[in-house]
């Protein structure tokens, strides 16, 4: 009865997503080795909405968009929905019908790396740093660190 009063008690708190432990997870996982701002950008972007998405829908990541998707998508940076399908000709009901918002995803990943001029090597930094934070660009618009 006091084990049942307890367990009564507890206040369940949702964790945060954390994109760098996820992007660094997935990629470790599967071993794979994204190269370039566009496609490791993409990939926390990516990440970022699928999680938004399985909290608000109480889905499992997996079931809104799978690892290896995640990961072509990533690679590819596809910016049309032909160029989605080509990655994968079949896919869940889930994922086809999300595919305008992946698309979405995408293209806003790859406008924001050109806006922000992100190297691969600062997000890379960026996952692996305990802040998680882009060095931020000076008035002489060399990075600072």
């Amino acid at each position: 009865l006091e084990r049942s009063r307890d367990i009564c008690l507890f206040v369940h708190t949702e964790q945060l997503f954390d994109e760098k432990k996820a992007a660094s997870a997935l990629l470790n996982r599967h071993g794979v080795r994204l190269s370039g701002a566009r496609s490791l950008w993409c990939l926390v972007c990516l990440l970022r909405w699928r999680d938004r998405v399985a909290r608000s829908e109480d889905e499992g990541t997996a079931y809104v968009l799978p690892d290896l998707m995640v990961i072509k998508i990533s690679e590819k940076t596809p910016v049309t929905e032909t160029a989605l399908s080509s990655l994968a000709p079949s896919v869940s009901k889930a994922v086809e019908a999300r595919k305008s918002e992946i698309i979405a995803v995408v293209a806003e990943s790859l406008e924001e790396v050109e806006r922000l001029g992100m190297t691969a090597h600062e997000i890379e930094m960026m996952l692996s740093s305990s802040d998680g934070a882009l060095p931020v660009r000076g008035e002489d618009g060399e990075r600072g660190e």
